[in-house]
């Protein structure tokens, strides 16, 4: 039992140094560029794009390439099962998506949108429920 408590303390250090390279990585205009368009994303998506039936679609995070030509906004799904519904309804309505955040952001140009599933979010949650079964376990 103890094995097992201290297995899932190290996969929740690894997730959280995984997600902090993804961080360091991206420069200061990375990450001003990024959290602008998490920001407006998620206006748009609440506001402006109606969600697959029963289902809530939020952004975790945004990623920008050094170039800001390549955006990556990594988004998680509730009920985990509707993903690939909301992934395929998303990656639809880029372009639309495009057309509503253009006038909002003044950029000189708007970076390629790609849409993924944050599986990083899918593993905080498993690690998350692990951890609260073994405290109502104990």
């Amino acid at each position: 039992m103890h094995v097992t408590v201290s297995i899932r303390i190290i996969l929740v250090l690894l997730v959280l140094i995984c997600i902090l390279a993804l961080n360091i990585c991206m420069s200061k205009r990375c990450e001003q560029v990024a959290s602008k368009l998490q920001h407006q994303l998620s206006e748009i998506i609440n506001r402006d794009i109606e969600s697959p039936r029963d289902s809530l679609i939020t952004i975790t995070r945004v990623t920008v390439s050094p170039d800001l030509k390549i955006a990556k906004i990594f988004i998680s799904v509730l009920p985990e099962n509707k993903e690939g519904t909301a992934l395929s309804h998303l990656n639809r309505l880029t372009s639309l998506i495009r057309q509503k955040l253009k006038p909002q952001i003044q950029f000189y140009t708007l970076p390629e949108l790609r849409f993924f599933i944050d599986e990083y979010e899918i593993k905080r949650r498993k690690i998350t429920e692990a951890l609260n079964e073994d405290n109502s376990q104990n």
